[in-house]
């Protein structure tokens, strides 16, 4: 039992190393990354990135997985989405920058490759793959949960600088990380993620929680609401509204939720509109926060931009730093995945990447149709739907980060789903 035990763990290295990849311990502004590719802070991630390449190397090597690859269909769109954005290398003012991103996402889409071929080895490798990313993510909140312990000046913002709205909102904090460096959108979002998941299983099983559950339980869903993110909110709100349509068989529990929902939104929506607003005024919220402004600067620069940039784009991952550098915005990305991909990969890439979510969707109805009870399938369809939410207002799937890998491997095991049967 101990070897099988270690066998497995042998065979997840690529993944581990995988997550070291996206390990970061500070966040840097657009000039800090134009003046130097390399810091001691991403040290850690640039040394990950050779050991997940090599190990995916070395374990497909060792189960002689390279003449029997499996790439899911919506990842062959994601493929040809990285490998026709290196035209873009040809006219790209951030190359180094660029390259380094351009590889980064290679390795991701390899180690997903990895997964799904695995999968002949190990039936339930991409379900061990899923669990992996599952750890993963506890691991990235418990830091949050520990950074609030240890320094709550750090962890939850009152709005001492920039964004001082927030001190008028109705719940005056904002929660981020800042030992693993993590927005308060990305608290939200991934401790949203995990709440999903954990609960579509419990109510897949059928099995009450234990006490250890549902303290953890409830600090995911403390963190969700300490980083008021909107988009967090709203995403996870729709995951589930989607699970107990179409996923979720007891009636019973559906009527509390349809009458409990109708009691909240009646005699709650004054607090909720306070809440969403975050001290800010209804025309900014309706702006998404002054995205909308930026959104027109990046569509006035894609316009007025060469033939090429508007078919190639300005670079891998650069295209966005490109814009926001030279804005009189202050702004780090363009907050949109479709205006990063237009500017950074042009009308190409948009169009790939389009292509991406609608074969993503159409895996999902196939195997909709094969088995709605499928635990994994309600699981997958959940976080995708929570990820591709996230899409229009925080650049996600455009760069290697905890969503592409989070993505990457929900699409693997979604697509084995269908191969079970």
């Amino acid at each position: 039992m101990k070897k099988n035990r270690l066998y497995w763990t042998r065979n997840m290295i690529p993944i581990l190393c995988l997550f070291g990849t996206c390990l970061s311990f500070a966040s840097r502004t657009v000039s800090e990354a134009q003046a130097g590719l390399f810091s001691s802070d991403n040290l850690l991630r640039m040394a990950f990135l050779p050991l997940a390449f090599f190990s995916i190397l070395y374990f497909s090597w060792k189960w002689n997985l390279f003449r029997r690859v499996i790439i899911p269909a919506p990842l062959t769109w994601i493929f040809l989405f990285w490998f026709l954005s290196a035209f873009a290398f040809l006219n790209n003012n951030w190359l180094s920058y660029s390259f380094v991103k351009w590889v980064e996402y290679f390795v991701a889409f390899m180690g997903a490759v990895y997964v799904a071929s695995m999968t002949q080895v190990d039936d339930d490798f991409s379900e061990k793959a899923l669990n992996a990313i599952k750890l993963f993510v506890s691991f990235l909140i418990l830091t949050v949960l520990v950074g609030i312990i240890v320094s709550p000046t750090k962890a939850l913002y009152t709005g001492e600088n920039s964004y001082s709205a927030i001190r008028n909102a109705l719940l005056p904090v904002l929660l981020s990380g800042w030992i693993i460096p993590l927005s308060s959108t990305s608290v939200g979002m991934l401790s949203g993620i995990l709440f999903y998941v954990l609960i579509v299983e419990k109510l897949s099983i059928r099995e009450r929680a234990s006490l250890g559950e549902c303290i953890w339980e409830g600090c995911l869903i403390a963190c969700i609401i300490l980083s008021q993110s909107r988009t967090a909110i709203f995403s996870v709100a729709l995951a589930f509204l989607v699970y107990f349509l179409f996923f979720y068989r007891g009636a019973v529990l559906k009527l509390l939720l349809f009458f409990l929902g109708i009691v909240v939104v009646v005699f709650g929506a004054s607090t909720i509109m306070t809440f969403l607003l975050r001290g800010q005024s209804r025309d900014l919220l309706f702006s998404l926060s002054g995205r909308a402004e930026w959104w027109t600067y990046a569509w006035n620069y894609f316009l007025k931009s060469s033939w090429f940039c508007k078919f190639f784009g300005n670079g891998f991952a650069a295209g966005e730093k490109l814009v926001a550098a030279q804005s009189n915005a202050v702004m780090y990305t363009l907050d949109s995945e479709w205006f990063a991909i237009l500017i950074s990969n042009g009308l190409l890439g948009a169009f790939l990447y389009l292509m991406f979510w609608l074969s993503t969707i159409k895996q999902i109805f196939t195997a909709y149709r094969i088995d709605r009870s499928n635990v994994i399938l309600a699981e997958t369809v959940g976080v995708l739907l929570i990820i591709f939410v996230r899409t229009f207002t925080v650049t996600t799937l455009a760069v290697h980060s905890y969503y592409v890998l989070i993505c990457f491997f929900a699409i693997c095991a979604l697509c084995h789903t269908q191969e079970q049967y």
